[in-house]
């Protein structure tokens, strides 16, 4: 495992019970390749890393977010895991998970060589 990661930072009223038990069908749906390491992180003070990612987590807190997945994809570029998340959550969008009928959006970060990067926003 490396220090490499994508985040994505996103809302979801859903436990995290919940959404661990979803994401084989997410995932399947998404066809994100199965060497992607991919964990859920649930509340922003349980995000670790350098402080400035721990920084982007608390502002991500203050805007209501309250979940994160960090991905990783061995032999890939940190983009690349990305671009998976991307994916990913897109999908994950289209399932009772987000059945809120509140705004669905999420903010994706590149973590590499130990410099923190804004990629893109979710909508």
């Amino acid at each position: 495992m490396t220090d490499d990661k994508a985040y994505v930072f996103f809302y979801c009223p859903a436990s995290a019970e919940d959404i661990n038990a979803a994401l084989p069908s997410i995932r399947e749906q998404a066809e994100t390749p199965s060497d992607l390491e991919l964990q859920l992180i649930e509340g922003m003070e349980n995000v670790n890393g350098s402080q400035e990612l721990k920084d982007i987590a608390a502002q991500a807190k203050e805007l209501g977010m309250r979940c994160a997945f960090s991905a990783y994809i061995p032999g890939k570029t940190v983009s690349k895991a990305a671009d998976e998340l991307n994916t990913l959550l897109n999908y994950a969008y289209t399932t009772p998970l987000f059945s809120n009928g509140g705004k669905n959006s999420g903010t994706v970060f590149l973590v590499e060589n130990g410099k923190v990067t804004f990629a893109n926003d979710i909508f």
